[in-house]
């Protein structure tokens, strides 16, 4: 397990990314403090986990306001009393499938962005592994994970 019983809060955990990182960071022995802002999506999730004998914590705020990440901070200290990775996945359009999606959503998104979209699971894996021992040497740096785009 790569990432045994690191707390790990993740936003925008309720679907896409967010979700694909709360699962993948779980399977490989996280202790996951899931946020989103919508309590159904961040149930649904957290109900995956503990089906999978994981433990999943819920903190149902926006991280974009100071008081909600605070809210979020207490909820992980609370559960586990310590706080190791955070994953900052939150984001608007993330929250919704494509099928979902409405124009005013895509009007959002930068028109470079829309070549290809990467799986949910491909940022998972980044994210698990910046997460890891395996990364333990890397600090302060961005890596893209957008197939290559930005090097073009």
């Amino acid at each position: 397990m790569r990432v045994r019983d690191k707390v790990t809060i993740i936003s925008g955990a309720g679907a896409g990314i967010g979700e694909a990182i709360a699962l993948r960071f779980a399977e490989e022995g996280a202790l996951v403090v899931l946020n989103d802002v919508r309590r159904e999506s961040g149930e649904q999730v957290s109900g995956k986990i503990r089906s999978r004998g994981r433990p999943a914590e819920l903190a149902v705020a926006g991280i974009s306001q100071e008081e909600g990440a605070r809210w979020i901070t207490e909820v992980a200290m609370k559960a586990f009393g310590r706080i190791a990775v955070v994953v900052n996945n939150a984001a608007d359009f993330t929250q919704k499938g494509i099928e979902a999606a409405e124009r005013s959503d895509w009007e959002r998104v930068p028109r470079h962005m829309l070549k290809r979209l990467g799986e949910p699971a491909e940022v998972a894996n980044a994210a698990l592994f910046l997460a890891s021992d395996e990364a333990s040497f890397i600090t302060g740096a961005h890596l893209m994970v957008d197939g290559g785009y930005t090097a073009h």
